[in-house]
């Protein structure tokens, strides 16, 4: 079995280090490789990246984008999609390797993250359940490479919110399966955004996605409301 890790940049000069480490440090009797799916970096992304022992691919912009090209060039049985500012403990990663034994068809992490917050901490606790509201990117997405390609992959016309797009997809084919470990990420949003701010922004724009909004009615209130340069 080979495990295929799919990592969507996008100016992460400062933290994909670390993430890359962790991986290639992973002591596993599974084969893996690293593939790493830019779109467009203008920082020193792409030079970090190129010094480790990973597959480096530049591809349009967009997370959809980036990680349905990512799969196109991956060889593994399983696909774990995870965003370039997480990281993954030494618990997180023999639990991952306990869900790739049992053979399970999809699965993320429950959520911690970097930042010691009250509202970070309980808003954080709802992701260990398995309804597909508190479903998330951040939480990676680990997925048998068959089943991902049967149901086409992430919606590339999906500006936000094609993480929770996947998930509903998956759970019509398979039962979710969580990994019985966090997956840390980074708060850095909450720190430029504000914390209340950018949760209840979030809030609303589940809301509207729910009810049914179109992703470029949703991508301009993100703007308007949320959007701030990382």
């Amino acid at each position: 079995m080979k495990l295929s890790i799919i990592i969507p940049t996008l100016n992460e000069e400062k933290h994909l280090s670390s993430l890359l480490n962790s991986l290639l440090n992973w002591q596993t009797r599974f084969q893996k490789e690293i593939i790493i799916v830019d779109g467009g970096s203008s920082d020193d992304t792409a030079l970090i990246a190129n010094s480790f022992p990973i597959y480096f691919f530049k591809s349009q912009k967009g997370r959809a984008k980036q990680l349905n090209f990512g799969a196109t060039k991956a060889k593994g049985t399983y696909l774990l999609f995870i965003h370039a500012d997480s990281v993954l403990s030494k618990q997180a990663l023999l639990s991952l390797s306990a869900f790739l034994d049992a053979g399970h068809d999809f699965g993320n992490f429950y959520l911690q993250f970097d930042l010691d917050h009250w509202f970070l901490k309980f808003n954080a606790w709802f992701s260990r359940l398995t309804y597909t509201a508190f479903q998330f990117g951040d939480q990676a997405l680990v997925v048998k490479h068959e089943l991902f390609e049967r149901l086409g992959g992430y919606p590339e016309d999906y500006l936000l919110f094609e993480d929770q797009a996947i998930i509903r997809n998956l759970k019509k084919e398979a039962s979710l399966v969580k990994i019985n470990a966090p997956i840390t990420t980074s708060a850095r949003k909450y720190q430029n955004v504000g914390v209340y701010k950018l949760q209840f922004g979030y809030f609303f724009l589940f809301f509207l996605y729910r009810l049914g909004y179109s992703q470029k009615i949703l991508f301009s209130y993100y703007n308007r409301l949320i959007a701030k340069p990382d």
